[in-house]
């Protein structure tokens, strides 16, 4: 929770065999302060595996 926003590089799930990357961005309060994160995972575009660095 560094304040920052967040994308992934795309990854394939252990689960799902897809390729798919993680979004996340800090929650803030009226005064500016971190108070919580929201995450999201997204599945990607398929890309060849020496598109994702394989």
């Amino acid at each position: 929770m560094d304040g920052e926003e967040y994308i992934s590089t795309v990854y394939v799930s252990a689960i799902t065999r897809q390729p798919w990357r993680t979004l996340s961005l800090p929650i803030r309060d009226g005064s500016g302060r971190n108070v919580g994160v929201l995450a999201a995972e997204q599945r990607s575009k398929p890309a060849t595996l020496e598109q994702m660095g394989y």
